[in-house]
């Protein structure tokens, strides 16, 4: 025999990776939640995104999308109005731009200098006072000779 026939088992038809991946369905107790994440995640791809990578665009679009639908079946069925949602992506362009600054959670988060930037860095600091320094000992100098 070829091949066997299960009468018992009911068809399973295989799932495809990324439908079991996704989310659990919008719902209201979740929706600000994955609003949240969809929008998160479409500004990140856009951040990431580049004209010469083609996957970067492909990616960016697919998010926007995902956000976009989710955006208007939160306000579709009333779980969520547009002011929140305008609300909620101020707040989190909000939170990008200062992450983007290096602020954490109201600390401005400084990247530790290696000895040559501290050097360089103390080099521009006193760049004037050196000079009138030198200034003046060259000029005491003319003037004793």
């Amino acid at each position: 025999m070829l091949f066997q026939v299960h009468i018992n088992e009911p068809f399973k038809p295989e799932k495809n990776n990324e439908k079991q991946q996704q989310a659990d369905p919008l719902s209201p107790q979740n929706v600000q939640e994955e609003m949240k994440e969809g929008y998160e995640d479409y500004k990140q791809k856009q951040q990431q995104e580049s004209a010469q990578n083609v996957d970067s665009i492909l990616e960016r679009v697919t998010a926007e999308e995902k956000y976009y639908l989710t955006k208007t079946q939160a306000i579709k069925n009333g779980w969520i109005t547009k002011e929140e949602v305008v609300k909620l992506e101020h707040q989190i362009d909000s939170n990008i731009a200062k992450n983007e600054k290096g602020i954490t959670n109201g600390q401005v988060q400084e990247q530790s200098l290696t000895f040559q930037a501290r050097f360089e860095v103390g080099n521009q600091m006193y760049p004037q006072k050196r000079t009138g320094i030198v200034k003046k000992k060259k000029e005491k100098q003319e003037i004793e000779r």
